[in-house]
């Protein structure tokens, strides 16, 4: 077994552990170029089992092939950990600012998110420091948070 093979194979039983999908066989076919045109060779596996499949191509190059119906299953759950990252982002520093309701601090500072996305219509990824995006907030709307030096000084 030459050395590119064995590093192919160890490529996709690494792929294949991190899907654990380990226990179903791996389809593997050799990617071979004819003039204007690419033909698949089945090398091991069945083209009925499972995703995704690997193709090896003539400069030992790995890829891989899924159906549209499993990138949209992976795409839509990297958006949903996406969404839950940033909740989880955004929660952790509302409640660095002790917020008295949270809903209504979460809803302002969605509105201010809002906002900056509008004010960047052109941009489809926006960097956004949610700390201060908070501060902002509490410096606009005051009433939303403790105030820590009042309560302190018994002027609740």
């Amino acid at each position: 077994m030459s050395e590119d093979k064995r590093c192919i194979d160890e490529k996709i039983d690494e792929i294949h552990e991190i899907l654990g999908d380990d226990k179903n066989e791996k389809t593997i076919f050799e990617i071979v170029d004819s003039d204007d045109k690419k033909m698949l060779t089945l090398k091991s596996g069945s083209w009925n089992s499972s995703e995704p499949w690997f193709g090896v191509d003539g400069d030992q190059n790995l890829h891989t092939m899924v159906s549209i119906k499993s990138l949209t299953k992976f795409i839509e759950s990297y958006r949903n950990l996406a969404r839950e990252n940033f909740d989880l982002r955004l929660e952790r520093s509302i409640a660095q600012h002790l917020p008295i309701d949270f809903g209504d601090v979460w809803t302002v500072c969605m509105d201010e998110i809002r906002r900056i996305a509008l004010e960047n219509p052109k941009s489809t990824t926006l960097n956004i420091d949610l700390n201060e995006i908070v501060s902002k907030v509490k410096q606009d709307h005051p009433n939303l948070f403790i105030d820590l030096e009042r309560v302190r000084r018994g002027n609740l």
